[in-house]
């Protein structure tokens, strides 16, 4: 395992003051990546699905962000292509090219992730808050915390 160090801050009204509240905080990470967990996971693809649903992993690539896992996509995979900006890119080259990482195994099953909630205005002037799912490579993160 391997602990990241860092601050959390918040500013907080007091005393009809604004303070800046900073602290100390840390985050577990293991050293293995997801695929090599599911991988090691001993039942079936639903068994696996429900298992890591909900479970917090880091990515090894970029700015370390989290996410939370909503979904393992056993239908694309590494070689699956998207549209990025109108050209056909698959996750294999779209990693290597952002962010210089290399990707192994084509056949493991990409994870899905809730990015951001996107604000929508509607005609009647009310927001709406949108998801917006990104797919990541198991292969490229990590889980967070401790194992039972």
């Amino acid at each position: 395992m391997n602990v990241l160090r860092g601050y959390k801050f918040t500013l907080v009204m007091i005393n009809s003051k604004l303070k800046l509240q900073l602290d100390v905080c840390s985050r577990v990470l293991q050293r293995n990546n997801l695929l090599e967990d599911f991988l090691d996971f001993v039942g079936t693809n639903e068994e696996l699905q429900a298992y890591f649903k909900g479970t917090t992993i880091i990515t090894r690539y970029g700015n370390y962000r989290t996410y939370k896992i909503e979904e393992i996509d056993f239908k694309l995979s590494p070689a699956a292509t998207f549209d990025q900006r109108g050209e056909k890119v698959s996750f294999q080259q779209y990693f290597k090219k952002a962010y210089n990482a290399d990707i192994y195994d084509l056949k493991q099953p990409l994870i899905k992730v809730l990015a951001q909630m996107k604000k929508q205005i509607k005609k009647n002037q009310n927001m709406e808050f949108k998801p917006q799912y990104i797919y990541l490579v198991p292969e490229l993160v990590s889980l967070t915390g401790m194992k039972d």
